[in-house]
């Protein structure tokens, strides 16, 4: 998955279901040079919704030229399919074009804290250890602490 996509969803100006649908695209898109056609039907499952939402992102994915839609047939099992196939290439150019750019605003840095976790802080009597403690040999539990340290 391309981070970068995720990171410049409001300046891709992505909805998040068309964020959805456009990493379900990626999810299928094996080989570069093959263009992936999942049935909206089974991306709608995946999202919880109707098929007709994923046809309208599919639509506003492609008024904004990060995808284009290819129809086609197709071999499969013996007999000829219509298929949709889609080409990503949009995405692709636009992508590359940020990567080398800066965000717009880059998110502050965490403190250099050790209590610090996903934007909560700990109380301070409930530290987190980094280094395990030194055990003597015989000493050691079955998750390789000593009893004394797996109580804590």
């Amino acid at each position: 998955m391309p981070v970068e996509l995720l990171r410049r969803q409001k300046e891709l100006d992505l909805a998040d279901n068309e964020l959805v649908v456009l990493l379900n695209l990626l999810s299928h898109w094996w080989y570069s040079d093959d263009k992936p056609y999942p049935r909206t039907s089974t991306i709608a499952t995946r999202m919880g919704t109707s098929p007709r939402t994923v046809q309208r992102c599919l639509e506003r994915l492609e008024e904004k030229k990060l995808i284009a839609r290819l129809r086609g047939l197709v071999v499969a099992k013996g007999r000829n399919q219509t298929v949709t196939r889609y080409d990503l290439q949009g995405t692709v150019n636009r992508l590359k074009g940020y990567a080398s750019a800066p965000l717009a605003q880059a998110p502050a840095a965490a403190p250099p804290d050790p209590n610090f976790l996903a934007g909560r802080r700990r109380p301070s009597g409930d530290a987190i250890s980094m280094h395990p403690e030194a055990v003597p040999v015989g000493m050691v539990g079955a998750e390789g602490f000593s009893d004394e340290a797996q109580r804590k």
